[in-house]
């Protein structure tokens, strides 16, 4: 049931409150200044969901333990009875993401029983105060509404934080850096719509010759206000009997019209928030180069993000209670494309003469243990035939024309299902009248040095994880 607020005559859900209502909740706490220009500034607004919408849509999975017994994934809809208690894990992500632009810290508590977590619940990070002590380190949370604080143990809490230099607080949140870029947005705004407000008049000063009254000037200023401000009045026309002359005081629109001015801080919030131009101005960019943006908006941004929350989470959350969370990054389209890119490359250097032991050494591909990269060419080696008779189709024989790309994409697909839920198994034992025996050697040695690499959280950032789609 959701905490609530009740103030003698009506009750609130506290999830229900604007995010001001907090600088009254939390006792008065300073609201968040960079929220103030997110809430009027796009481009921040948009830089900041763009990164949330980005994180969510890695995909991930829960394990049981260090086996590879997967209980819920991310494509599923709803969790299984074992982990009916983080079934707002997806939400609760992408809120994680929107507090590290603002705060980068945010706070999970576990609602429990005696015995197991029930259930996990969002708590604002306006509300929230780690406890530190000198040498025990990490003691409590507080939780501040109104007059009351509540207490929380190390243990009822995931905080999930990007830390800084210092041993205590975290790092400057993103929305922070950019406030100064966003600023000078919201300025501009700001005065543009004043403009307007006062029908498109610049700040004017009138005068009139002679000493007129006080009463006099005061009728004359209210005059000029009723028929001129506001953008119904715009084109209104009036006729006075006194010498009254209007003097301009103040810049119109033109004093805007610095050509790079906003695209500058435009560029400022966007390098702040990690978030490259062209996925938050569509027409920023041609296509090309904004595929090549989106590849380096997750490598350098979103998937560090990812590993940095798997850790915390896997150590908070769900290792002591047997679990395990694992993003899977290279399972997205914008990895797959790039794989099937590289693919052709490994093809080409087979096709050209090269043994895969080489390519396989040249590209740096993971092996087991128990092999060495020449044992590749062995598996490429024809099979003795006899003389009087027609060559049999070796195992290793090239792929007939007859073979469709999307057969050989989809029997590749099928494949990396089956080592998935096998990893452990020869890669011989997949039956398969497309993919030759060196071919799936070869995939499954690459899949393992996947799996290392995203272990490790290099190789897939970095660019030197291989695709396999085409293969010789």
């Amino acid at each position: 049931m959701p905490t609530q607020l009740f103030d003698g005559s009506k009750s609130i859900p506290i999830d229900r409150f604007p995010a001001e209502a907090w600088s009254v909740i939390a006792g008065n706490r300073e609201p968040n200044e960079a929220q103030k220009y997110a809430d009027a500034v796009a481009y921040l607004y948009r830089a900041i969901e763009v990164r949330a919408n980005a994180l969510v849509s890695v995909p991930w999975k829960i394990y049981r333990g260090n086996s590879d017994t997967v209980l819920w994934a991310s494509e599923d809809e709803n969790p299984p009875d074992p982990l009916m208690w983080a079934q707002d894990l997806p939400p609760l992500l992408w809120r994680t993401s929107i507090a590290w632009s603002f705060y980068n810290e945010a706070f999970w508590q576990k609602e429990k029983n005696r015995v197991r977590v029930l259930s996990l619940r969002w708590l604002d990070p306006d509300s929230m105060t780690p406890k530190w002590d000198k040498k025990a380190g990490l003691i409590a949370f507080e939780r501040k509404l109104g007059e009351e604080t509540i207490t929380f143990a190390p243990e009822e809490i995931v905080y999930a934080w990007k830390q800084g230099i210092r041993e205590t607080t975290p790092a400057v949140p993103p929305a922070q850096a950019a406030m100064q870029a966003a600023g000078v947005l919201y300025n501009a705004d700001a005065f543009a719509a004043g403009f307007f407000e006062r029908g498109a008049i610049k700040a004017t000063l009138l005068t009139i010759d002679g000493n007129p009254s006080d009463n006099e000037l005061k009728r004359l200023e209210s005059w000029w206000k009723r028929f001129f401000s506001g953008v119904k009045d715009a084109w209104s026309t009036a006729a006075v009997r006194a010498d009254v002359k209007a003097v301009p005081v103040g810049e119109g629109l033109e004093s805007l019209t610095n050509a790079t001015l906003t695209p500058e801080k435009r560029e400022d919030i966007a390098t702040a928030l990690g978030v490259p131009h062209s996925m938050i101005m569509s027409n920023a960019a041609n296509y090309a180069t904004a595929d090549m943006d989106k590849r380096t908006f997750y490598d350098v941004t979103v998937v560090p993000d990812c590993l940095l929350l798997q850790r915390q989470l896997n150590r908070q959350l769900f290792g002591p209670m047997g679990y395990r969370l694992s993003f899977d990054p290279q399972e997205m389209a914008v990895y797959q494309e790039d794989e099937s890119k590289r693919s052709a490359a490994f093809a080409a250097y087979v096709g050209a003469g090269l043994p895969l032991s080489m390519v396989a050494e040249m590209l740096g591909l993971y092996i087991p243990d128990d092999m060495e990269y020449s044992d590749l060419d062995k598996l490429n080696e024809p099979d003795p035939v006899s003389v009087s008779m027609a060559p049999a189709q070796t195992p290793d024989a090239p792929v007939p024309d007859s073979q469709t790309d999307g057969q050989r994409a989809d029997e590749i697909k099928r494949f990396r299902r089956w080592m998935k839920k096998r990893p452990t198994r020869n890669p011989s034992d997949f039956d398969s009248d497309i993919l030759t025996e060196g071919e799936r050697v070869a995939i499954a040695a690459m899949m393992r040095d996947e799996a290392q690499s995203s272990e490790t959280g290099s190789s897939f950032r970095h660019g030197d994880a291989v695709g396999w789609e085409s293969y010789p």
